[in-house]
Protein backbone atom coordinates (compact mmCIF):
# COMPACT_ATOMS: atom_id res chain seq x y z
CA UNK A 1 0.00 0.00 0.00
CA UNK A 2 1.03 3.59 -1.26
CA UNK A 3 2.02 5.94 1.77
CA UNK A 4 -0.63 8.70 1.17
CA UNK A 5 1.35 12.00 -0.20
CA UNK A 6 4.29 9.98 -1.00
CA UNK A 7 5.17 10.32 -4.46
CA UNK A 8 8.61 9.02 -5.68
CA UNK A 9 8.87 9.76 -9.10
CA UNK A 10 8.00 13.57 -7.65
CA UNK A 11 10.40 13.14 -5.20
CA UNK A 12 13.36 11.99 -7.65
CA UNK A 13 12.20 15.58 -9.92
CA UNK A 14 12.83 17.38 -6.72
CA UNK A 15 16.15 15.99 -5.88
CA UNK A 16 17.27 16.46 -9.45
CA UNK A 17 15.94 20.13 -9.04
CA UNK A 18 17.76 20.58 -6.06
CA UNK A 19 21.09 19.73 -7.07
CA UNK A 20 21.15 21.81 -10.90
CA UNK A 21 20.01 24.78 -8.09
CA UNK A 22 22.95 23.85 -6.03
CA UNK A 23 25.24 23.38 -9.24
CA UNK A 24 24.03 27.04 -10.79
CA UNK A 25 24.23 28.85 -7.45
CA UNK A 26 27.82 26.92 -5.72
CA UNK A 27 29.43 30.08 -6.26
CA UNK A 28 26.82 32.32 -4.47
CA UNK A 29 26.52 29.66 -1.92
CA UNK A 30 30.31 29.88 -1.33
CA UNK A 31 30.58 33.18 -0.92
CA UNK A 32 27.40 32.82 1.81
CA UNK A 33 28.11 29.79 3.06
CA UNK A 34 31.68 28.85 2.91
CA UNK A 35 32.59 25.96 5.72
CA UNK A 36 29.11 25.42 6.27
CA UNK A 37 26.29 22.65 5.82
CA UNK A 38 23.31 23.90 3.79
CA UNK A 39 20.14 22.37 3.28
CA UNK A 40 18.24 22.99 0.09
CA UNK A 41 14.73 22.46 -0.29
CA UNK A 42 12.72 23.48 -3.43
CA UNK A 43 15.54 25.50 -4.64
CA UNK A 44 15.69 27.41 -1.92
CA UNK A 45 18.61 27.23 1.21
CA UNK A 46 15.69 26.34 4.44
CA UNK A 47 19.20 25.74 7.19
CA UNK A 48 22.65 25.92 7.59
CA UNK A 49 24.99 24.90 10.49
CA UNK A 50 28.70 24.63 11.09
CA UNK A 51 28.35 21.18 12.51
CA UNK A 52 26.15 18.32 10.47
CA UNK A 53 24.16 16.96 13.43
CA UNK A 54 23.26 20.67 14.26
CA UNK A 55 21.51 21.38 10.85
CA UNK A 56 19.86 18.07 11.70
CA UNK A 57 18.85 19.55 14.80
CA UNK A 58 17.68 22.71 13.27
CA UNK A 59 15.47 21.21 10.44
CA UNK A 60 14.13 19.04 13.03
CA UNK A 61 12.92 22.29 15.25
CA UNK A 62 11.51 23.97 12.15
CA UNK A 63 9.26 20.51 11.09
CA UNK A 64 11.47 20.11 8.02
CA UNK A 65 11.85 16.18 7.37
CA UNK A 66 15.62 15.78 6.62
CA UNK A 67 15.21 13.31 4.60
CA UNK A 68 13.49 15.20 2.05
CA UNK A 69 16.35 17.92 1.62
CA UNK A 70 19.35 17.91 -0.15
CA UNK A 71 22.06 18.13 2.67
CA UNK A 72 25.46 19.62 1.11
CA UNK A 73 28.57 20.88 3.15
CA UNK A 74 30.17 24.53 0.62
CA UNK A 75 33.78 24.38 0.31
CA UNK A 76 35.47 27.33 1.25
CA UNK A 77 37.63 28.80 -1.75
CA UNK A 78 40.46 27.67 -1.60
CA UNK A 79 39.37 24.05 0.05
CA UNK A 80 39.96 20.61 -1.83
CA UNK A 81 37.76 17.56 -1.18
CA UNK A 82 39.82 14.18 -1.72
CA UNK A 83 38.03 11.11 -1.75
CA UNK A 84 39.93 8.48 -0.49
CA UNK A 85 38.55 4.93 -2.54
Amino acid sequence: MEEVGFNPEELLKEGVADFVWLKENYKELQNKFAGKYVAILNEEVVGCDGDYYGLLELLGSRGIDSGRVLIKRILRPNEILVYNV
